[in-house]
């Protein structure tokens, strides 16, 4: 069940979002033979403005949900998760390079195409070292837990 706080500050960051403020009412019925005792339910009434910008944001998410599913589906779960993977090594050595040579990205997209060039080319270096160096601690674990050829499983891995 939704606790009151929860309940107001999810219509007060609504009726933010949409500029105008959202409705409160609680209401209350007695329970028949209990003496006092009463349920109470909360009810949140929207602008309009509110109630379509919260559907807005319910329709981006399902469709961003069901692109994934799509993506994973024609990819297959284990090149979707190598894929993914990858692009998060990408991003780390990319801003570990940027950061070494005194760059944000907005100075990167302020250099000429050559020097962008350039530094592609060592990040896309230093991310294919540093998945290979990957591959090999991690052919090299499953090696030592296996009794396996380490050759044998980097080979197997790299498949």
């Amino acid at each position: 069940m939704i606790s009151d706080s929860i309940r107001a500050g999810a219509a007060t960051i609504l009726g933010q979002i949409s500029g105008q403020p959202a409705h409160r009412d609680k209401t209350s019925d007695s329970i028949p033979g209990h003496d006092g005792a009463r349920i109470i339910r909360d009810q949140v009434t929207l602008s309009p403005a509110a109630a379509q910008s919260l559907e807005e944001h319910r329709q981006a998410e399902k469709d961003a949900q069901d692109k994934l599913v799509d993506e994973i589906m024609t990819k297959g779960i284990r090149e979707w998760a190598q894929e993914k993977y990858r692009e998060k090594i990408e991003a780390e050595v990319r801003a570990q390079v940027l950061s070494s040579m005194g760059l944000t990205e907005d100075d990167y997209a302020s250099l000429e195409a050559e020097v962008q060039k350039r530094i592609s080319d060592i990040i896309e270096q230093k991310v294919k070292e540093r998945l290979e160096e990957e591959m090999s601690e991690q052919a090299a674990r499953s090696a030592a837990e296996t009794g396996q050829d380490p050759t044998f499983q980097q080979a197997f891995l790299s498949l």
